[in-house]
C-alpha cells in the first residue's frame, strides 16, 4: 500500500497492520519522508504528518510490515510474493555471466541475509561436467565461461538439475543466458525452473539481453518464475521473501 500520512488513531492503525501481517506481507511506500515532501503530501490529503519518518518507520517494521523506499521495490517485492514459496532458510547458491558479475551478486547476496551455500559433493561433481579446461568455483559460478567451453549446452538447465535435489540449497539467485534460449523448445528451456521452486527452492533470475528479452521473460513469468532487469533488484527481492518468512512467528 502507498502511504503519505497516519490520520486518525495510530495506535489502531499499527495494531490492525500488526494482525494483517501474521496472515499475509504488508509490502508499505511511505512517501513523504522529507519535511518537503510531507508538506507536499499534506497539500492534497489535508493529513498533517505528526511523527518523524524515523518514528513511522520504526513503527512500520515493528508491525511487521515490509518498507519500501520506491516504486521499483514496491512492484519487484510484490511480484515475488505473488509468484514464490515462502522461504525461510538463506543458503543461497549463485550463477553468473561472468566472474566480475558473481563477486558483485555475492556482495550483494552477503549485504542482503543470504549465506553463500557448500554445495554437496555430488552438485560439485555434475557442475564439473560444464567446466572449462580449468578447475572454477562453483558458488558462485561463473556460467558464462562455462558456456563458452561447452557450446549447444545449456548452463542454466545444468545449473539448476544440479541444485534441484542439494539439501545445502535453500534458494539461488543467476542470470539467465539469453543464447540457450533461443536454441532450444521454450517448454523445455523453463523446465528446470520450474523444477526447482516445486523442490521448495525459490529463486530469481535476471534477464539483460533486449532481443530475446521480452519472450522469455514472458515465458518465465507464465510459469511463475520472477525475472528482473538486474541482480540487484533480483537479490533484494530474494532477501524481502526470506527476511518476511523467516521472522514472521517471532
Amino acid at each position: 500500500m502507498h502511504l503519505e500520512s497516519i490520520a486518525g488513531d495510530a495506535k489502531e492503525f499499527m495494531q490492525l497492520l500488526k494482525r494483517t501481517t501474521k496472515e499475509k506481507p504488508v509490502i508499505v511506500l511511505k512517501s513523504g519522508r522529507t519535511p518537503e515532501g510531507a508538506k507536499a503530501a499534506s497539500s492534497h490529503t489535508g493529513a498533517i504528518a505528526k511523527s518523524s519518518d524515523a518514528v513511522v518507520d520504526a513503527a512500520i517494521k515493528q508491525a511487521g510490515a515490509i518498507r519500501v523506499q520506491a516504486l521499483d521495490d514496491f512492484f519487484d517485492f510484490a511480484k515475488i510474493f505473488e509468484y514464490l514459496p515462502p522461504l525461510k532458510k538463506n543458503r543461497i547458491a549463485i550463477a553468473t555471466g561472468s566472474g566480475g558479475e558473481g563477486v558483485i551478486a555475492t556482495d550483494l547476496c552477503l549485504l542482503n541475509g543470504f549465506t553463500i551455500a557448500q554445495l554437496s559433493s555430488e552438485t560439485r561433481d555434475k557442475l564439473r561436467s560444464i567446466f572449462p579446461p580449468w578447475d572454477i568455483p562453483v558458488n558462485p559460478l561463473d556460467a558464462g565461461v562455462c558456456s563458452q567451453f561447452n557450446w549447444g549446452t545449456d548452463a542454466n538447465a545444468v545449473f539448476l538439475d544440479a541444485l534441484a535435489d542439494d539439501p545445502n540449497v535453500d534458494c539461488a539467485a543467476f542470470a539467465t543466458h539469453t543464447y540457450a534460449y533461443t536454441r532450444a523448445d521454450p517448454h523445455k528451456f523453463v523446465k528446470p525452473y520450474c523444477d526447482m521452486v516445486k523442490n521448495g527452492k525459490p529463486m530469481v533470475t535476471w534477464v539483460t539481453d533486449p532481443r530475446v528479452g521480452g519472450k522469455l521473460v514472458d515465458q518465465l513469468e507464465s510459469n511463475r518464475i520472477p525475472v528482473y532487469t538486474s541482480g540487484e533488484r533480483a537479490i533484494r527481492a530474494l532477501s524481502a521473501l526470506y527476511h518476511y518468512h523467516a521472522t514472521k512467528n517471532i
